[in-house]
């Protein structure tokens, strides 16, 4: 490999647990490799005879020293499922657990707005559906939440009203409806 290539190479540094962490593939495994928050030199790791402190991992430049509560290799290990989650962060989650909701939804084309639906669960542990608008042309947006086990719909009041977006927004529930309406007229 050429020189250049090397350093063309774009390699991400992950900081987490007051490291920084590189992922080196060796023999087709992911390995994470701890390195200096400082300088970003390969760490050195070693337990301590201090009782309060297990072990710690230190540069061999700077000699900053990092306490670890447990082994690095459990440590590295813990980095590459935060970085595994990382990637599904925006994955769609298909709830298998609870009853089948089925959304409608058109693909249409607007220059002027977006849309975007999700089924989760709120802090209470209830199913909700969330539905987030806005106008492509401005950067607020409205947040629409339908509790589905309560039959309430509701939105984010940090956010744009609904009725600044929406002209009418209706829920129909298994046993009620919810609405809001725009008294404005066009």
């Amino acid at each position: 490999m050429a020189k250049t290539e090397i350093l063309d190479k774009k390699i991400k540094l992950y900081k987490l647990f007051g490291m920084l962490w590189e992922i080196r593939t060796s023999g087709g495994r992911e390995n994470a490799v701890a390195r200096c928050i400082n300088d970003n030199c390969e760490l050195t790791y070693e337990p301590t005879s201090d009782p309060y402190v297990d072990y710690y991992a230190e540069c061999p430049k700077c000699k900053n020293k990092t306490v670890l509560t447990k082994h690095l290799w459990k440590i590295a290990e813990d980095v590459k499922k935060v970085i595994e989650a990382m990637k599904l962060k925006n994955a769609e989650i298909i709830n298998l657990e609870d009853e089948y909701f089925v959304l409608n939804s058109t693909k249409a084309k607007d220059n002027d707005y977006w849309v975007r639906v999700s089924i989760n669960e709120n802090k209470n542990g209830e199913t909700q559906v969330m539905v987030l608008a806005g106008s492509l042309k401005e950067k607020n947006k409205t947040q629409l939440f339908l509790n589905v086990d309560n039959e309430k719909l509701g939105f984010d009041q940090n956010n744009t009203n609904p009725l600044e977006v929406f002209s009418k927004v209706e829920a129909t529930f298994k046993k009620s409806k919810a609405k809001i309406l725009s008294k404005k007229k066009d």
